[in-house]
C-alpha cells in the first residue's frame, strides 16, 4: 500500500493508523529513502570516475563512448532524484503524524483531526509533484498540521528551517568558506538551538 493511498483514504487512512503502524511505515520509507540516496551517491562516484577517464584519454572514440555513459548515469541520477524527493516528503508526513500520535497532549495544538479531506488530497498531489521540493512541502505540511506556524514551532521545533541550515553549511563547505572540522560543530549547535526553542536563550 502506497502512502498516496493512505493519505487520500482509499484504504486505511493515515490519520487512523496506530502508532505501531505509523512506525512500521516510517521505517519502510526510511529504508527506501536511504537506498535511493546510496544509489545517487554511487552514480555520482561513477560519473567522477568516467569524467577522469575521459580527461586522461585523447581518443575521440573513447571520449564519445564515455560521454554517452556519463549522460546515461546522469539520467539515472535525475530519475532517482525524483524518487528521493517523493520518499522524503512521504517520510516527513508519516514522521510528523507519528510524533503527534505519541504526544496526544499536543495533538489538538498541531491540528490533528482538523485537516479536511481536500487538504489531504492536496498533500498527496504535492508529494507526487516533482517541482515541489521536500522543503516547500514541509512548510505546507507544517501549516496544515499546525493551523498556525507559531503553535507548531512551539510544539515540534522547525525541521524545515533546520534542513535549510544544514544545506547552507554544506554549501559553505563546498565553497571552502567553512573548514570540515568546524562544519559539524556549527551545524549541530544551530540545530540544537532551534530544537531547544525558547530555552536556547537561557
Amino acid at each position: 500500500m502506497g502512502l498516496l493511498e493512505l493519505i487520500t483514504g482509499r484504504k486505511k487512512g493515515l490519520m487512523s493508523m496506530t502508532r505501531a503502524e505509523l512506525r512500521q511505515q516510517e521505517l519502510l520509507l526510511g529504508k527506501q529513502r536511504d537506498g535511493l540516496m546510496k544509489k545517487i551517491e554511487d552514480l555520482a562516484a561513477a560519473k567522477r570516475e568516467i569524467f577522469g577517464r575521459g580527461a586522461k584519454t585523447k581518443s575521440p572514440e573513447v571520449r564519445r563512448a564515455l560521454a554517452m555513459e556519463f549522460e546515461a548515469r546522469t539520467q539515472e541520477q535525475v530519475l532517482y532524484g525524483r524518487q528521493l524527493n517523493i520518499r522524503s516528503k512521504e517520510l516527513l508526513t508519516v514522521t510528523r503524524v507519528r510524533l503527534a500520535r505519541e504526544n496526544r497532549d499536543q495533538a489538538q495544538k498541531l491540528g490533528m483531526g482538523r485537516i479536511a479531506e481536500t487538504d489531504m488530497v492536496r498533500l498527496a498531489a504535492m508529494i507526487e509533484d516533482d517541482a515541489v521540493s521536500a522543503e516547500v512541502y514541509g512548510q505546507r505540511l507544517d501549516e496544515l498540521l499546525a493551523g498556525a506556524a507559531e503553535a507548531d514551532k512551539a510544539a515540534m521545533g522547525e525541521p524545515t528551517d533546520a534542513a535549510a541550515t544544514l544545506m547552507h553549511v554544506w554549501d559553505r563547505m563546498d565553497r571552502g568558506v567553512l573548514a570540515d572540522e568546524q562544519a559539524f560543530d556549527e551545524a549541530d549547535e544551530k540545530i540544537r538551538s532551534r530544537a531547544r526553542g525558547p530555552l536556547a536563550e537561557e
